[in-house]
């Protein structure tokens, strides 16, 4: 239930939603606005027919297919034989007798006002503005075009569609992207409150999934396992059972060693005695040994009864499957060189911002008076609302953009390394190779290099010279993070780096910030992420950049209050 920029209003946009009901409303409409037309009511009236037609058509043909499992060219054909049998079928029905179009329209509208009071449709309006006024949009908003709406506000009137159809599953894939702290904190609010709905959310947002969930449900190897509590809850449950098995593994091998040991001693006795009870000795242990090929005890701590074992197995045990702590992506950040000068890296001294209208005339003042000196090694994160100007601070701080009055200084052999979200779109229109991409950068660059830089970003054998546009939006994502890193910069500006990465790539980023020596300004929405990273704290609101003496969750309180 995406909502895209359109000039439909939000009412409309929440209404059309219910599928069922539009059609039967655009029907009912297109029938009503023709009746003094007759040419137009005829294709009103087609239109009509089609439509059931190719419904009626459809269900028969999934039927089919169920029974027949019939695919491909001729079962085509033999469907669009079908609709048009259908189609001719519906449209004798509604002008049997010889009735006139206008007596068919007064037939067909009686049906749909009848579907349509059915499904209660005439107070749909008045429960769309219900549950819009319930996520604090105006009524002014609903009656505007979405349009006018920032990202924010659109995601509630996805929402709101989803809570018009009154669903028992709510599926949320990524709702947390490109979403500001602020809309993040009200989604987590709503999604906690709500009652008789069961919410699966995909995210990489760990503090949103801490707030929100109540389950992990973790896919691996083809294979599901659920786990009650929220992400951190399941980290540490999966930590400890780790390091259960590593120490029941060592456990068993211990006692599998000692057991070896023996049957070798029984043998080298038996060989030099030819003693038969020592050989059944030697037949016993090895039959203990096979019995420690596996666990002696379940998780839950009973011990283990072959009875209970159901099917066929090679081994008399279960077998004991060590799981090694899931490793993060290892992005490999070079350590800057030394610049000749000490000082700021970038200096900002009463910078002001203001978008120019086509006259020449400013518009609303983005940045306003603004100092700021980035030494070397700094680690800031920059927060603030969507559309607040965080982005063009950094344009900036990188030189991209030119501000309306006030002085940027950059030391001279600067090298910034500029990661937006709008890269990684760029990429997937790029039809070379990551390999290519960066031998065109650096022509010195031997493929090797460049194979074995990739392979440190999880980009290795064929992800390595596929053409970019080919590769997932988790992988352009570290595509675009190692082009950017190839240059060696001495500051990295990070724009929302962590879309479109998995929990443990995040990590892996973490890790690497952390351990890099450069300048490092971050705008993110991950709360997570600006703790694990961010040593300054900076939020811009109202054109005004201020320090934040107690970090993101002081921001976060303020926002939510």
């Amino acid at each position: 239930l995406d909502v895209l920029e359109s000039d439909v209003s939000v009412l409309d946009s929440v209404l059309a939603a219910d599928e069922e009901r539009q059609k039967r409303v655009v029907d009912a409409s297109a029938i009503e606005a023709s009746l003094q037309n007759p040419e137009a009511l005829r294709q009103a009236l087609e239109a009509y027919i089609h439509r059931i037609a190719s419904e009626q058509t459809l269900k028969a043909q999934k039927i089919a297919t169920l029974r027949s499992g019939k695919r491909g060219k001729n079962a085509r054909a033999v469907a669009l034989k079908a609709e048009n049998t259908m189609l001719a079928s519906v449209r004798e029905g509604l002008y049997l007798g010889g009735k006139s179009d206008s007596e068919v329209a007064a037939d067909v509208l009686t049906t749909l006002y009848a579907e349509l009071d059915t499904m209660d449709a005439h107070s749909a309006e008045a429960k769309a503005r219900s549950i819009l006024g319930s996520m604090d949009i105006t009524e002014a908003q609903q009656d505007g075009p979405v349009s006018n709406l920032s990202g924010g506000w659109r995601m509630r009137v996805a929402l709101a569609k989803a809570m018009f159809l009154e669903p028992d599953v709510l599926l949320l894939d990524e709702c947390t992207n490109h979403l500001d702290l602020a809309a993040i904190a009200w989604l987590q609010d709503y999604l906690v409150a709500l009652e008789d709905i069961t919410i699966v959310c995909v995210s990489h947002d760990r503090d949103f999934l801490n707030a929100i969930s109540q389950e992990i449900i973790r896919l691996k190897e083809k294979q599901l396992t659920y786990h009650p509590g929220n992400y951190d809850e399941y980290e540490q449950t999966e930590d400890e059972l780790r390091r259960k098995k590593e120490r029941q593994y060592a456990s068993l091998e211990r006692r599998r060693e000692h057991v070896k040991k023996s049957i070798d001693g029984f043998m080298k006795h038996a060989r030099s005695t030819n003693d038969s009870k020592v050989l059944s000795q030697v037949a016993s242990r090895k039959k203990k040994l096979e019995r420690l090929a596996g666990l002696d005890k379940l998780e839950n701590g009973k011990r283990f009864k072959l009875s209970y074992w159901a099917g066929y197995h090679e081994t008399m045990r279960p077998e004991l499957k060590l799981e090694r702590a899931e490793k993060g992506v290892d992005f490999s950040i070079p350590q800057p060189e030394n610049l000749r000068h000490y000082g700021p890296l970038v200096s900002l001294s009463s910078v002001s911002f203001a978008y120019k209208n086509k006259d020449g005339s400013s518009t609303r003042t983005i940045l306003d008076n603004i100092d700021l000196n980035v030494m070397m090694g700094d680690h800031i994160a920059l927060l603030g609302l969507n559309g607040c100007g965080k982005s063009t601070l950094i344009g900036i701080i990188n030189g991209t953009l030119v501000p309306t009055t006030g002085d940027v200084e950059r030391q001279v052999r600067l090298r910034i390394g500029h990661y937006t979200q709008h890269f990684v779109d760029e990429l997937s229109g790029v039809y070379e190779s990551g390999i290519a991409r960066l031998m065109s950068m650096v022509p010195e660059t031997k493929e090797s290099e460049a194979r074995k830089w990739l392979g440190s970003f999880e980009l290795s054998g064929p992800l390595a010279t596929r053409p970019i546009c080919t590769l997932s939006g988790g992988q352009r994502a570290r595509m675009a993070m190692a082009i950017m890193l190839y240059s060696n910069p001495h500051m990295l500006l990070l724009d929302e780096a962590t879309n479109h990465l998995d929990m443990y790539a995040v990590q892996g980023l973490v890790a690497a910030i952390n351990e890099y020596e450069g300048t490092v300004i971050i705008v993110s929405h991950d709360r997570h992420f600006i703790r694990e990273t961010a040593e300054d704290i900076y939020v811009l609101q109202g054109g005004k950049l201020t320090l934040l003496e107690d970090g993101v969750d002081e921001y976060v309180d303020s926002i939510t209050n």
